[in-house]
């Protein structure tokens, strides 16, 4: 049996700490980095015992997903939200110029698949999966804005203590032994997500 933990903070609410799903010969087990200390525990959520054998574990970190069915308090959802309602959107500032590697949620699939496909190569590995060319929060913002069709108004909130200026995932290790590469440009990525969002009418469960 080979464990494929996926770390995250973008795919959980705040009271999900980890969801398994389980086949033949792979468990998935997405653990959200506020509880790190998951990951070393090899008795997953409803085992009675532990497994006895050493596990195969790969862990892969995710930077940024965004795209169809994202979480309605990340920050793409609430900006369409808002754009397409004609709400006004608070927004922090000096945080339009803050960095992010948005990694399109469909290319992050295409990851997950291929460590799956090669879990006896990436046995043992950490493998950042994310977008390798960086976007600002103002560009995401505009690229909402262009896939709307509209502008957003925004009220501006006092600086937010804490907020990472800037993140950016390094994929060496990932084009290595994946052979996996982000395909989906933030533009291309946020056409599919408002595209999304207007088909399954999404503002009237926010």
């Amino acid at each position: 049996m080979s464990l494929l933990a996926i770390m995250s903070k973008t795919i959980f609410r705040p009271h999900i700490t980890c969801l398994v799903r389980r086949s033949a010969e792979t468990t998935l087990c997405f653990l959200s980095i506020f509880q790190p200390h998951l990951c070393t525990a090899w008795k997953l959520p409803g085992q009675k015992q532990p497994n006895r054998s050493r596990p195969r574990i790969t862990s892969l970190r995710l930077f940024s997903v965004y795209g169809p069915r994202e979480r309605p308090e990340k920050l793409l959802t609430k900006l369409i939200h808002s754009g397409a309602a004609g709400d006004t959107f608070p927004l922090f500032e000096g945080s339009r110029e803050h960095v992010r590697s948005f990694t399109y949620v469909g290319d992050v699939a295409g990851a997950i698949e291929s460590a799956i496909d090669k879990r006896q190569k990436v046995n043992g590995e950490i493998i950042n999966i994310g977008s390798d060319n960086t976007n600002t929060t103002g560009e995401a913002i505009t690229a909402v804005e262009n896939a709307l069709g509209t502008k957003i108004e925004f009220n501006m909130q006092p600086p937010r203590d804490g907020d990472q200026i800037k993140t950016k995932a390094t994929i060496d290790k990932a084009r290595k032994l994946l052979g996996w590469e982000p395909e989906t440009a933030l533009e291309e990525g946020v056409q599919k997500q408002v595209k999304w969002f207007r088909e399954n009418n999404i503002s009237q469960y926010l």
